[in-house]
């Protein structure tokens, strides 16, 4: 700071502190990393007044927060719920507070975690046997001399704080509450399975993290900022090769998809993530972002006896509608172009169970079954949905006629496909 007059006096604040003065020319302030808006106000010898504002940041930032909320969005589909009920596991002056919600990956180890608490809890140790619940009555304690006729009891009651299997739902809400791993450690990351792999024709960008990420994402600016924070897409490839690069900011507060879809740059493939501020820290990672609906591959026996295999997708669907009517429906595969993890929500006559998660045991639908029309939907963790109806015969048409008299020398033939949902396609005399 130069002045021919000299006799320099600087007074500088941070914010609405106090103005701190200092002498001289050159000046250094000592504020450490203090962020904040600077005033300054200078004056000479003669009375002259220069004043100046300057905003700092030294805020240094690796991780914005929203790769690893956006990793964990992908969960197992698959897992039972444990309740620990408030009047057994939330009263105990002797044992801490557990009561609530877990979730684990398998019942073996549900039941597990769930047998040890309970014995932690309700089971006394006597120099005759144990003290427990009454098998019965569950407010009376009895004395058990055989471990064997301890553990029928003991499972009765366990048993009942496993759910049956949950699946996730065609709208990915789903509540895993306090997630547990198979030795029973509450591990919020257990249930996380990110299997997307880099492909070949992506290998620049081998040194970012990938990563699925859903296109309901809304960004969420990182509460720890100083600075100004921004977001932004880049889009660099479809699933087959690289594409010409296009960048989007996307502002806090809206889903990627309500973006995308506002833009022409709605597309299935591979981005770019960057969150930066105005102190310079960025973050980049490469991201997926799934539109596709899974697909079903199914083999179809149709009403004159033939089989044939058929993949049922949107186009497929769109393209036969009307067309859907078998003997019988068998469900080979789902596929899908990116998740593994998908579910199949089916509805119909004798079904009992609804949901299916992949590589579980699917119903037959035929007359056996029971019959009519069923409503099959698939769905990914990324909530794209594929949704069609079939039609499968229940009974066989018939024939009736009427009897030739010598006054009526006509014969009428009757037939009727004795099945609401099915129609004749052929008749041959």
């Amino acid at each position: 700071m130069k002045d021919e007059v000299g006799g320099l006096i600087t007074y500088v604040k941070i914010d609405n502190g106090e103005w701190i003065e200092q002498s001289g020319s050159d000046l250094t302030f000592g504020f450490g990393d203090q962020n904040g808006t600077y005033y300054f106000r200078t004056i000479d010898a003669a009375g002259n007044v220069v004043t100046a504002t300057a905003v700092l940041f030294t805020q240094v930032i690796h991780d914005f927060g929203n790769l690893a909320d956006a990793y964990n969005g992908y969960k197992l589909n698959a897992w039972y719920e444990v309740t620990l009920p408030q009047y057994i596991f939330g009263i105990s002056s002797d044992h801490k507070d557990i009561a609530g919600k877990y979730t684990f990956e398998n019942y073996d180890a549900a039941y597990a975690w769930c047998l040890s608490v309970e014995e932690e809890y309700r089971v006394q140790t006597r120099s005759n046997g144990w003290v427990y619940v009454s098998a019965t009555n569950e407010s009376i304690s009895q004395v058990y001399t055989s471990r064997e006729d301890l553990e029928k009891v003991l499972n009765k009651y366990v048993s009942r704080y496993i759910s049956g299997r949950k699946i996730i739902s065609s709208s990915g809400n789903d509540n895993y509450y306090i997630i547990k791993d198979e030795d029973g450690r509450t591990d919020e990351y257990a249930f996380i399975r990110q299997d997307i792999r880099l492909p070949g024709f992506l290998s620049d960008y081998a040194n970012l993290e990938i990563l699925q990420i859903s296109s309901k994402y809304v960004f969420k600016r990182l509460a720890a900022a100083v600075a100004p924070t921004k977001v932004s897409l880049t889009y660099i490839a479809d699933d087959y090769s690289l594409q010409t690069q296009k960048t989007i900011e996307i502002p806090y507060g809206k889903s990627i998809k309500s973006v995308l879809e506002a833009t022409d740059m709605y597309r299935q493939g591979y981005y770019i993530v960057n969150e930066c501020d105005v102190c310079g820290n960025s973050q980049s990672y490469l991201v997926y972002i799934d539109f596709e609906a899974p697909k079903i591959r199914a083999e179809v026996e149709l009403g004159d006896g033939t089989k044939k295999e058929l993949l049922f997708d949107g186009d497929f669907v769109e393209d036969n509608a009307g067309t859907f009517y078998y003997l019988s429906f068998r469900i080979e595969s789902i596929l899908d172009n990116i998740d593994t993890y998908n579910a199949i929500k089916i509805e119909g006559r004798g079904l009992t169970t609804a949901i299916y998660a992949q590589g579980d045991e699917l119903p037959v639908l035929d007359a056996v079954l029971g019959g009519g029309q069923y409503t099959i939907t698939v769905y990914d963790r990324s909530s794209n949905i594929f949704q069609f109806k079939v039609n499968i015969a229940n009974k066989e048409p018939s024939m009736e006629y009427n009897s030739l008299r010598p006054t009526n020398r006509q014969l009428t033939l009757y037939f009727a496909t004795n099945d609401n949902l099915n129609q004749i396609v052929s008749l041959d005399i």
